[in-house]
């Protein structure tokens, strides 16, 4: 018997039947906080092979739950059984934050994942492995639990070792039975979508799935442009942004630009400051770049990156481009940015009080040198803090953009609530509602199985577009999936 397993919290689908369990964002939340991914266990030769794909960190913000569901291997999972992983974006520590942990297990099967990233990756896992380790440090001195880190950076570098790289469009024949492509999600720099092809006898089953896909109508510099899955019997796909509230169109992005150049100049008449939290992968190049072409290479305040992490990514950012490679040259040597690494360094300008522009990680606050500034800047009325894209609640940025609470607490420290908040929402990495209702009412499958979303918002999504689809006299079936929800094929 043949079966996929979706690890989301779970599904496991056979020739007959899908059982799935996938809540990837129980909270709504973006980025995606639960493991991602799915397992496809096959036959080939009366052997069973065992497919990964993706394998993220849970990340949400509470370090003993967090610790103990990442040491916890999701059911069906038996790492020395895996015959081969398939990877929809490196670059995001919730599709690929674990994978490590799984090589230390016992893995031995090969990577694959879209060419380019390599280094910025392997940074990335070392970032995460030194935080693991710190966080060991805590639960064992304060609360008092024997705790290890789920990886090291030796564990990161023999994962490394099975890691292979394929071009979008490329079909790669794992053996007889099983091949598989990829496709641009537009999401982030070299984003995926994966349609994995199984075949039986003379019975052939594609399965496509979606990672996170972006806006294939508004700009975002350095990225391919999107590529619609093919045919797909089974699709697996995300709808963050299943909302009809999370909405935004090419006008939005200039209106956020104009926005944009408004708070800045603002900041410079009145002496004042604008940080802007950044996720150190992506965000940061994306919203250097906009400064740079809005202000054609002049901007009226200095620009100050904070994040070290995001340094070793932007120095690594341009080998791994196709596109837009002139344009990232030009960003990264700009005269008017200061890239810090040291953090006396750091401190220094953020007690200085001298207007300039900040960008540092991380995005939603929950950790990074961005709270060091905010606890400088939130309580000055002369200050601006701009959001760009999303904040989930229950984070810290999500608080702030709320604006409800006189003082928040910050890395510890209560801060009168008194900067300007601005929020910049085109600037997201996630198609939004109504793209999502054009992409899965035009992309070819029988099959529709939506994850990544509020509970509710994925449910009242999945009966939108059941009646797009029956307009556009389509009879392709439509599962809001949760735990428990059997699906047959």
């Amino acid at each position: 018997m043949s079966y996929l397993q979706v690890i989301q919290n779970s599904h496991i689908v056979t020739s007959q039947e899908m059982q799935a369990e996938c809540d990837a964002i129980a909270n709504g939340m973006e980025p995606p906080k639960q493991p991602m991914g799915f397992a496809v266990p096959t036959e080939e030769d009366y052997e069973d092979y065992s497919i990964l794909m993706d394998f993220g960190l849970v990340q949400r913000n509470n370090i003993i739950q967090d610790y103990r569901d990442n040491h916890t291997m999701p059911k069906g999972v038996k790492p020395k059984e895996i015959d081969l992983i398939l990877i929809s974006h490196l670059n995001h520590i919730d599709h690929t934050g674990r994978l490590p942990w799984l090589y230390k297990q016992g893995c031995k099967a090969p990577i694959y994942a879209k060419s380019g990233c390599r280094e910025i990756i392997r940074q990335m896992l070392y970032d995460s492995a030194k935080i693991m380790a710190h966080d060991a440090e805590v639960l064992c001195n304060k609360h008092k639990i024997n705790a290890t880190p789920l990886y090291t950076t030796d564990d990161v570098d023999y994962m490394m070792t099975f890691l292979k790289e394929v071009e979008y469009g490329e079909e790669v024949k794992f053996n007889k039975n099983i091949s598989f492509s990829f496709y641009s999600a537009h999401h982030v720099l070299n984003a995926s979508q994966i349609r994995l092809t199984l075949t039986d006898g003379m019975v052939t089953k594609r399965i496509g799935y979606t990672g996170d896909i972006g806006s294939p109508n508004l700009k975002h510099f350095y990225l391919e442009d999107f590529q619609p899955l093919p045919f797909c019997d089974v699709l697996i796909g995300e709808c963050t942004y299943a909302s009809a509230r999370r909405n935004h169109k090419p006008k939005d992005r200039v209106n956020d630009i104009h926005k944009m150049i408004s708070v800045i100049n603002e900041a410079k008449e009145n002496n004042g400051r604008v940080l802007i939290p950044v996720f150190a992968f992506d965000r940061l190049e994306l919203i250097l770049t906009l400064l740079y072409k809005t202000f054609n290479g002049m901007s009226p305040l200095p620009i100050i990156v904070d994040t070290p992490l995001g340094a070793k990514i932007a120095k690594e950012w341009g080998n791994n481009l196709v596109v837009d490679e002139e344009l990232w040259d030009e960003v990264y040597h700009w005269s008017d940015t200061k890239w810090l690494d040291d953090y006396a360094d750091s401190f220094m300008h953020q007690e200085s009080g001298k207007p300039c522009i900040v960008l540092a990680s991380s995005g939603m606050l929950t950790a990074g040198r961005a709270l060091g500034w905010l606890q400088h800047m939130l309580s000055d009325p002369k200050s601006t803090v701009m959001f760009c894209g999303y904040s989930g609640e229950g984070t810290l940025a999500y608080d702030i953009k709320m604006g409800d609470k006189k003082y928040l607490v910050v890395d510890g420290v209560s801060v009168k609530n008194n900067a300007k908040i601005v929020s910049l929402n085109s600037m997201s990495s996630h198609m939004c509602h109504d793209e999502l209702i054009d992409y899965y009412t035009t992309v070819p499958y029988n099959k529709l199985y939506l994850v990544h979303s509020n509970q509710d918002e994925k449910v009242e999504f999945a009966n939108e577009l059941k009646g797009a689809l029956s307009k556009a006299n389509r009879t392709s079936r439509v599962v809001a999936t949760n735990s428990g929800t059997k699906i047959y094929f």
